[in-house]
Parts: C-alpha cells; sequence; structure tokens
C-alpha cells in the first residue's frame, strides 16, 4: 500500500496581493477614524467604542484572510495568514519608522503579538474561503439562497 504524497503548499504572491490590499485599506479607515476621534477627546484610549474599532481592525485582517483563501483554493491558509500579516507589518513598520523617529518607546512585544493575531484572524477568513471553495467544487452550479 502506498502513502499518498504530500505536495508543499505553492505560495502565490498573486493571491496575496488583494487579501493585503483588504485588510490595508479596511484595517486603516477603522484605524484612523478611532485615531481621530481620540484625538479629538470624542472617546477615550480604553473605552468601550475604541475596543469596537480595535475588533473592526481584526476583521479586515480576517477579510483580507478570505479573499486571499478564495484566490488559492490549494492552500488557502497559508495566503490568508500571508496577506493579513504582511498589511500589519507594513502599517506598523511605518509607525515604527515614526516612533524612531520621534523618539518615543517602542514595544516590540506587542508588535510580534499583534502580527501573530493578525495572521491567526487572515487564516480564520482563509478557512471561511477554504469551506466556500469546497461547496463550489461538491456543489457546481448551485446559487446561495439569501
Amino acid at each position: 500500500m502506498t502513502q499518498p504524497s504530500i505536495a508543499p503548499a505553492t505560495f502565490d504572491v498573486r493571491a496575496v496581493v488583494p487579501g493585503a490590499l483588504t485588510t490595508l485599506v479596511l484595517a486603516l479607515v477603522a484605524g484612523v477614524v478611532n485615531q481621530v476621534l481620540v484625538d479629538r477627546g470624542t472617546i477615550e484610549e480604553g473605552s468601550p467604542l475604541a475596543f469596537f474599532f480595535f475588533l473592526l481592525i481584526v476583521l479586515a485582517g480576517a477579510v483580507g484572510g478570505f479573499v486571499s483563501g478564495r484566490r488559492a483554493p490549494d492552500s488557502p491558509l497559508l495566503h490568508g495568514a500571508v496577506a493579513s500579516a504582511s498589511a500589519y507589518l507594513l502599517v506598523q513598520g511605518i509607525g515604527v519608522i515614526r516612533r524612531l523617529i520621534a523618539g518615543d518607546p517602542l514595544n516590540w512585544l506587542s508588535y510580534l503579538y499583534l502580527a501573530v493575531l493578525m495572521a491567526t484572524c487572515g487564516m480564520l477568513g482563509a478557512l471561511l474561503a477554504n469551506h466556500r471553495n469546497r461547496q463550489e467544487r461538491e456543489h457546481p452550479g448551485r446559487t446561495r439562497k439569501g
């Protein structure tokens, strides 16, 4: 009896870029609105509304992961994680440069934690995309109702 071969996951940048851009756009909108409201004193930094904006940013990671996962049916989790984490790392990289110039303290552990969190959210979105991809393969031509 032969064992099935397990091929390594292929990586397609063309599947990652749309998901990363989706994450960037959605997360930046939520982040900028949150920052404007905090700066104006409309909401406090630790308020429930600020937490709501944090959840929107995390949801943006899941949506970006879904977009990449739909485009990479052979390895959706990899692509979803990379899309969301790379979007976070790009934005946070700019933030780190800004903090270095301003002389503000850096918290490397929190950056690592949030990168892993965004990658995880991207994987959750990609998991949903994988489910949708599988449903479409098993039931071609079936339309979703409602």
